[in-house]
């Protein structure tokens, strides 16, 4: 696996400000930049074509039909330029960033320094395992007979020597006597209690959120149940109950609480038949706590006047005033809706 160098400041490059502030394709046009980077990186390293060459059909790999705009922000703002046989793209200047020969040999060498001496430093702690394992013992000054050893607990007590050294039962040369090193499970006794208290920290993490979480839920509920109590259409109540939550995310529950109560009197001033009363949750979603509930007045019509039945047409005095037949005519002639 390979990689290819990037400019940290890549996100603050006016070329790629520009591009964000244009209205439409910019995510695409990033988006493909990259995409199209690290194809042009993996194939100069195995030798496959033109430095930094972007071929025509890759974009639209990528993003499909959506890849044309950004190939054309790339290539209006400087970031890519056009083949000069028109069968592709070129990455800007990518030539001139590329590393010499002498540079990708030097780090090459430095590479094989450093992993020779990785596994170096690997193969002398694997020894010093195995020579700890033999042994049983960890290596200490207390084994030299001839120096001024210490005991091997850790402590400035002078470790004790016999003064004659005998043959041990295996027929070994004797060795001072040297403090054995501790069962491997005491080596973590200290680890298991942190692990234990960083379970139990957890453990009240979650039970302390989940009782908070408890007492919301029952406030919500509550204030649900003095609400729902006064509302007039006691009908579809899970409905409403979870219209409650999305309006209590908005408003109090006093102003829902008054909103209400402006309703209900705005229903009875109205005497609203109960079929024209909205459901709860219908009320709480279309934020009809916003409504204006004043009393509506009704426009007064004029009543007609009774026209005596003897009472001559002020136009036509010789025809009876009720059943004017000119008058009649005139108005059918102009439209008028003809009495009875």
């Amino acid at each position: 696996m390979g990689w290819g160098r990037m400019d940290d400041n890549f996100d603050d490059h006016p070329k790629v400000l520009a591009i964000l502030d244009e209205m439409e394709g910019a995510a695409t046009a990033i988006g493909l930049w990259a995409l199209c980077f690290a194809y042009v990186n993996r194939n100069r390293r195995k030798g496959k074509g033109a430095p930094g060459f972007v071929p025509s059909g890759l974009p639209r790999r990528y993003f499909g039909s959506e890849a044309g705009v950004g190939v054309k922000l790339l290539v209006q703002h400087g970031l890519w330029d056009v083949s000069p046989a028109d069968d592709g793209w070129f990455f800007h200047d990518f030539g001139d960033y590329l590393p010499t020969e002498k540079t990708r040999e030097a780090r090459s060498e430095a590479g094989k320094r450093g992993a020779e001496k990785r596994w170096a430093a690997k193969r002398e702690a694997e020894a010093s395992a195995q020579e700890i394992a033999e042994d049983g013992n960890l290596p200490s000054a207390c084994h030299d007979v001839d120096s001024n050893a210490v005991a091997n607990d850790g402590s400035r007590t002078p470790a004790r020597r016999d003064p004659t050294p005998t043959p041990n039962p295996e027929g070994q040369e004797h060795m001072v006597t040297a403090a054995r090193r501790p069962p491997a499970d005491d080596l973590f006794d200290g680890f298991d209690g942190m692990a234990v208290l960083h379970e139990q920290s957890i453990a009240q993490t979650k039970a302390a959120k989940a009782a908070a979480e408890a007492a919301a839920l029952a406030r919500a509920d509550a204030e649900f149940d003095a609400w729902w109590s006064g509302y007039p259409k006691k009908v579809a109540r899970q409905p409403a109950r979870k219209a409650w939550t999305g309006a209590r995310k908005k408003v109090s529950a006093e102003v829902l609480t008054d909103g209400l109560a402006r309703y209900v009197a705005h229903l009875r001033a109205e005497a609203t038949p109960p079929r024209a009363i909205a459901h709860g949750a219908t009320w709480l979603n279309e934020s009809r706590w916003l409504d204006d509930y004043r009393p509506t007045v009704a426009p007064v019509s004029p009543i007609p006047r009774r026209v005596p039945p003897n009472e001559r047409c002020p136009e036509h005095p010789t025809f009876n005033a009720a059943t004017c037949g000119p008058c009649r005519a005139d108005r059918l002639s102009s439209g008028g809706r003809q009495s009875a």
